[in-house]
């Protein structure tokens, strides 16, 4: 998909989200490798880090989260670039861990522009990438950056998957998405139960489906906020597994089993039968669909089958 545009039309990261119609959180990315970061010019406030926060509990709050969300250096790129040939390169829209949260402690955003012909960015930024554009053009003795023609191309590539078994799939996940449960990759939820107000639930970035039962899961975590200044108080308490069943349409539901687990209570309280009168669902030999978050390289084809 290709829409054209002006630079001034885009003058914020939020309203380029808007014009490709798609949410961050919904988003399919693309892993970087660290080395092709190495040579990139930074400017000059790529690694500024120094939030402040409008009360003190925030504060802890968003040092917990350096201390202990930010493991190691992953960047991940949104699969769509803006093109601007007036600077004979492209930009592309990047994130550090994907989180997905109500209220952001952090500048999210990373920004990479690629010259034209090259495979790794040539510079790095945070914020607005409007800013980063206009910074390039006025270097160029541009005077009206927003009347720019830009062209954003939207990846119609389809999402990666893998496909395996239900007796391999926690396996597969643990192998899979050891970086995803490493860095809590995680998208907030709406509350689905509200114990008290400072409770949260936040799902990993992937879904697990079961094509022939139209089961659908999310996994994730259930946490408590109540940070001060003695205590960050955030705290993942429980693991939660999240269930939709697309026969009965009554939207997400929770459960405390694994999905193996929840798959053989289900096909025994809903046995399919042949005419014969045999039972046709054998739990572990139905096909699981996992949707990934990322794509290890832009050149992978998806669906795929399990290579591991």
């Amino acid at each position: 998909m290709t829409i054209t545009c002006k630079l001034g039309d885009i003058r914020t990261n939020a309203a380029i989200w808007a014009l490709i119609g798609k949410d961050p959180g919904d988003a399919v990315c693309t892993l970087l490798e660290p080395e092709s970061l190495t040579n990139a010019y930074r400017l000059d406030d790529y690694y500024n880090k120094q939030y402040s926060f409008p009360n003190d509990n925030n504060a802890v709050l968003a040092q917990y989260e350096l201390d202990h969300l930010y493991y190691k250096a992953r960047v991940l790129e949104y699969d769509f670039r803006i093109i601007g040939p007036v600077l004979n390169g492209y930009f592309r829209i990047a994130c550090e861990r994907k989180d997905e949260r109500k209220e952001q402690l952090f500048q999210a955003n990373l920004l990479h522009f690629y010259s034209d012909g090259s495979d790794t960015p040539d510079v790095l930024s945070r914020g607005e990438l409007y800013d980063m554009a206009a910074y390039f053009l006025a270097e160029n003795g541009t005077e009206h950056p927003d009347e720019i023609e830009c062209t954003i191309e939207v990846s119609e590539a389809p999402a990666p998957v893998i496909w395996c078994k239900l007796r391999d799939l926690e396996d597969v996940l643990r192998r899979a998405l050891a970086d995803v449960y490493t860095n809590r990759e995680m998208i907030e939820l709406e509350f689905i139960s509200q114990p008290d107000d400072h409770f949260y639930q936040y799902v990993y970035d992937y879904e697990v489906q079961i094509p022939v039962l139209g089961l659908h899961f999310l996994y994730g975590l259930e946490a408590n906020d109540k940070a001060s200044v003695y205590d960050s108080g955030f705290r993942f308490l429980d693991d939660c597994l999240l269930v939709y069943d697309e026969t009965d349409g009554k939207g997400w539901g929770r459960s405390c089993d694994t999905i193996p687990q929840y798959v053989d209570w289900y096909c025994k309280q809903h046995p399919r039968r042949s005419q014969d009168g045999m039972q046709l669902d054998v739990p572990d030999e139905l096909d699981c669909r996992i949707e990934l978050p990322y794509r290890m390289c832009r050149y992978e084809v998806y669906p795929c089958p399990l290579e591991l």
